[in-house]
């Protein structure tokens, strides 16, 4: 029954959809599909936002990106594969938002307890696994609004998620223990009375 009603409204909007030209392109420029799928799992970095970013964290590295869209001199590819790196210094991290997410916020964390400064730009996707085993032991900004990420050609205009700033820090290094300081004791001396 639910099939059969789903398929029938699919039916009448495409019917809806040919009979107006106007609801046809408005369709056409509306593509919701991102919304719920990976289509697009590139989104290069907003250089206003990062700039901003660069200025706090000075940044030594960038793990997720290309030729034409790096943000620090050094930088991996696609052909790099980020993952199979060391990552050390000050990294900038925007990663595919497709699937392969988890394992680039897995790798971030790990990279922070091994001494780097990770700061992650990642949807705002707190219902998934990587989110609770990962982001929640770092520090999280939530953004306001929706980031611009008019840079790449297949997402033009706002992002049609909201975002999320996660900063991986490496571990607080262990004080030595220090030595207790006792104070000298000034030694009693047991002075035996002599009997008399």
């Amino acid at each position: 029954m639910t099939i059969h009603i789903a398929i029938s409204l699919n039916r009448g909007i495409r019917a809806l959809l040919e009979e107006s030209p106007q609801l046809k392109e408005h369709a056409a420029t509306r593509n919701m599909d991102v919304h719920y799928s990976s289509k697009t799992d590139d989104w290069a970095t907003p250089a206003d936002f990062f700039t901003t970013q660069n200025a706090k964290y000075h940044f030594d590295l960038d793990v997720c990106a290309d030729d034409f869209n790096h943000k620090c001199q050094s930088y991996f590819t696609r052909v790099d594969d980020g993952l199979k790196q060391e990552w050390t210094g000050n990294v900038w991290m925007n990663p595919p938002y497709g699937r392969s997410i988890g394992a680039w916020v897995k790798k971030a964390y790990e990279s922070a307890q091994a001494g780097a400064l990770v700061v992650c730009l990642l949807p705002s996707r707190t219902d998934t696994k990587w989110f609770h085993d990962y982001c929640k032991k770092g520090e999280i900004e939530f953004l306001k609004g929706r980031l611009s990420f008019g840079e790449n050609p297949t997402a033009k205009g706002r992002a049609p998620f909201p975002s999320v700033l996660v900063v991986f820090r490496p571990p607080e290094p262990k004080e030595p223990a220090r030595p207790v300081n006792f104070r000298p004791v000034p030694l009693l001396r047991m002075i035996k009375k002599e009997k008399v």
